[in-house]
């Protein structure tokens, strides 16, 4: 058992939080349900929730890019990125893709819940 301290400041109606914590400072943005932030440890993430039921996928970044040396295979999920000339797999737009998707299979489950319990 240890002992944790968190204290969080929310501005423009929750829109950006702040939270510090014995590790350091977070921040996220977004609005309730989908969050974007970094963590008090220097990791990136986003966040998908259903509110109300406690439910939450959080997906972490990895700490340094993947690099893909110029003689393999470019992947073949790739957008080719405006700065470089050979395309990188674009780690958001995944990340967002898996997100809608877990709330795409969720929904009808809180849907038959809601009617059930109301």
């Amino acid at each position: 058992m240890g002992i944790y301290f968190r204290k969080r400041k929310s501005l423009f109606g929750n829109l950006l939080n702040f939270s510090l914590t014995g590790a350091g400072l977070g921040v996220s943005l977004g609005v309730r349900g989908f969050r974007a932030g970094l963590s008090s440890s220097g990791r990136r993430y986003v966040s998908a929730s259903l509110p109300g039921t406690g439910l939450y996928l959080r997906h972490y970044f990895p700490h340094h890019a993947v690099t893909v040396p110029r003689w393999s295979v470019a992947p073949r999920l790739a957008i080719p990125h405006p700065l470089l000339s050979e395309p990188h797999p674009h780690g958001v737009a995944f990340a967002l893709g898996y997100l809608f998707g877990w709330l795409l299979i969720l929904s009808p489950i809180v849907a038959i819940a809601w009617l059930v319990l109301r």
